[in-house]
């Protein structure tokens, strides 16, 4: 799967493919949560959605914070991730908010 933005903070495919590999599988390729794993949380997609408003108020720091050391049940990537990679996928995820 392909993403292609058109932005002044250019997402790249290393971007996409950061994405895809590390949060695509519970929140799907375009952020607004995978909706087999909804039902397990009781069909509440709102917790896996990237793109809805509460998440977008969120500052960059607050979004590698939970990146970094998770959050509910999304597990922590401390020590899986570098920093560099973490910064990559919250810009990609601010190019999913745009969308």
């Amino acid at each position: 799967m392909l993403f292609l933005f058109s932005s002044a903070a250019s997402v790249t495919y290393a971007d996409n493919s950061l994405y895809q590999a590390k949060c695509a599988s519970c929140h799907s390729g375009d952020g607004t949560g995978n909706k087999k794993l909804g039902m397990l949380t009781g069909g509440d997609l709102s917790r896996l959605d990237l793109t809805k408003t509460d998440t977008s108020k969120k500052t960059d720091d607050e979004l590698k914070n939970i990146v970094l050391n998770g959050k509910n049940k999304m597990p922590s990537f401390k020590g899986k991730l570098s920093e560099e990679e973490i910064t990559r996928l919250v810009k990609f995820l601010r190019a999913l908010q745009k969308k």
